[in-house]
Formats: C-alpha cells, structure tokens, sequence
C-alpha cells in the first residue's frame, strides 16, 4: 500500500523511516545506533524538511509505502513544471527485505511526476555506490556529470569548503572512535 500526501501531511512518516534507516546503516557498519540518530538529527533535522514543504506546498509530496501495516519506505518527491526530483528515500530494511517496497515508491513517483508533466526526473546523487546505480538504472536512469556552483566571495567558499572537510574530518573520527569503544566493551 502507498500513501501519497502533501510534504506537511506525511513528513513525520518519512522522518521515523529516516530515522530507522539510519540506525540500522549505523549497526552494519558497527557505529552505536543512538550517535548515527543524534548526528543524522542534527545535520537533516525535520524542521529544515518541514520548512521546504511549507515553501514548496503542492511542489512538494511525501509517499509512504507499507508493509503488513507498518511504515516500511518513504520518499519525498518535489515536482515543478518539467522537472523533478526524487530528493529523498529511505526504508526499514527489517521491513521491506525482498519486498521491493523501494521500487514501488519509485515507479510511483516516476508515474506521479509524468501526470504532473514532468519531462525529467533527477533520481539523485549515487555517489558511486553500484547497488544505488544498478537500481535506478532499472528504472531507466542515465548517469549524468554535472558541475556543483558555490556562490560568494572566494575567501568565503574556501572557507567554507575547509570547514566542510574539517567538519567531515573530526564526524569521521568520532565515529570511528565511538565503533572502536563499543567493539571493546562487547569483548
């Protein structure tokens, strides 16, 4: 069963599978669960997704897949004009296992997106990752390079790009520092 809504009606669905989702990235990768949440919380925190769906209103849509009941996948679509993007996903992978609940929310955001005159859906950033490339490549996507932009004064986006990678730098570590605690305490 999927649910579709306005960004405001389903945000809160999509926010708790998120949050799952991170949580059980974290347990695979041997990272403490509650410091993926917090972190996850504080660099996507609902407010800003609350805030873009006020903006954006119809532009913005929520869809919510569930499986025996439960809130199991969600994506958040936002559809202007010709274009699209399939901006964010995530899934309870206890719940969607060999489900295929991920590619049903995306052949209905696909089927959403062209009825509202869509001409191009932007199915998001793989980051190299061929298990993310081979699935939307089923759905008929295309890698496409393009340039990011960053706009002000140079001093200022090289700054910025600095602290990035700092901020980048110090998350990795404290990550990897706070696995390495756990693994100890567990033996």
């Amino acid at each position: 069963e999927v649910q579709w809504g306005r960004g405001s009606e389903l945000l809160r669905l999509y926010w708790d599978v998120y949050l799952r989702w991170t949580e059980q990235l974290a347990r695979r990768r041997g990272i403490p669960g509650v410091l993926a949440v917090a972190l996850a919380k504080h660099r996507e925190p609902l407010t800003r997704y609350e805030a873009i769906a006020e903006y954006l209103g119809e532009r913005c849509q929520v869809a919510v897949a569930r499986v025996d009941g439960e809130p199991a996948a969600s994506v958040i679509a936002l559809l202007d004009g010709v274009h699209g993007h399939y901006w964010r996903a995530s899934s309870d992978q206890a719940l969607v296992h060999r489900r295929y609940a991920n590619h049903l929310l995306l052949a209905h955001t696909l089927e959403r997106a062209a009825a509202s005159g869509c001409h191009y859906v932007h199915l998001g950033e793989s980051g190299g990752k061929a298990s993310l490339i081979q699935f939307k490549e089923h759905f008929g996507g295309r890698p496409v390079s393009y340039e990011e932009l960053r706009f002000g004064p140079l001093a200022m986006t090289g700054a910025m790009r600095a602290r990035e990678k700092l901020t980048h730098a110090a998350e990795s570590l404290a990550v990897r520092g706070a696995a390495t605690l756990t693994r100890a305490r567990a033996r």
